[in-house]
């Protein structure tokens, strides 16, 4: 709130305050997670769930990691939890076009190799 303080008093404008406010908020928070180290689990401490599920996950990551490095790179920050293009684009400082470009691409090897592929559809 200090830093949306800051600004209204610097004589910036801000169009929708409320969007504005909840916004910087998020970034915030995800500055904070993303700055915080995470907890070591101890396995008296892990909830034993679907076993398939963390199969598909752990499948989802390989597959990830065989990604081409520039689809790999921006797929990482997706998974680590940059949601936005805009936000891969600032971290990565590629144009926010290429970053759409390579997150498509990615995710259509991703379905293809992880078997996600509805080859017989019409539309």
């Amino acid at each position: 709130m200090l830093n949306l303080c800051a600004r209204l008093s610097s004589g910036g404008h801000i169009d929708d305050l409320r969007a504005y406010a909840m916004r910087s908020l998020s970034h915030r928070a995800r500055r904070e997670w993303n700055r915080t180290e995470p907890e070591t689990l101890e396995d008296d401490m892990l909830v034993t769930g679907d076993a398939t599920q963390h199969i598909d996950c752990t499948e989802t990551l390989q597959a990830i990691d065989a990604l081409p490095d520039p689809q790999r790179r921006v797929m990482r920050l997706l998974v680590a939890g940059e949601t936005s293009p805009r936000a891969i684009a600032r971290a990565t400082g590629l144009p926010v076009g290429t970053v759409m470009s390579r997150l498509a691409r990615a995710r259509a090897r991703l379905r293809e190799r992880l078997g996600h592929c509805d080859h017989g559809s019409s539309r």
